[in-house]
């Protein structure tokens, strides 16, 4: 379905190929200048709702952002110890630790062990949405 703008767009082309000038009348010129300003119109009701999409999610994000989980004391840890004798057998391994006392060989930080359903309580708590694959 061709439109009245459409129509005068046509019949400008036609005249540029053909090396004419193509004559307008103040009908055309005010059917053109009302097309323009409905398309303004659009422009500036979509960049309306754009802006409002994109407040709100930089507000969503920044709410998220800011956003802080405490987690439990866990249960145990994991812990890096040092099995069999050097240098054959000498290797790293890792043990799991219900102590506080207990450390890894090389000092670096314990690891704290969760139970699946102390992760999802945790995030369930957050607001965030676990699903099971």
């Amino acid at each position: 379905m061709t439109t009245d703008i459409t129509k005068l767009a046509q019949r400008l082309a036609t005249c540029a190929k053909e090396d004419t000038y193509a004559v307008l009348s103040p009908a055309d010129c005010g059917t053109l200048v009302e097309a323009l300003e409905k398309a303004q119109q659009r422009i500036d009701s979509q960049r309306e709702c754009y802006d409002g999409v994109i407040a709100d999610g930089g507000k969503r994000i920044a709410e998220l952002e800011s956003r802080t989980v405490k987690l439990p004391k866990p249960h145990a840890h994991l812990i890096w110890i040092q099995a069999g004798h050097a240098p054959d057998d000498y290797w790293d391994d890792v043990a799991v630790s219900h102590s506080e006392k207990d450390h890894c060989c090389d000092g670096s930080e314990r690891y704290p062990v969760y139970a699946r359903w102390e992760i999802e309580e945790m995030l369930s708590a957050a607001g965030i949405k676990v699903e099971a694959e």
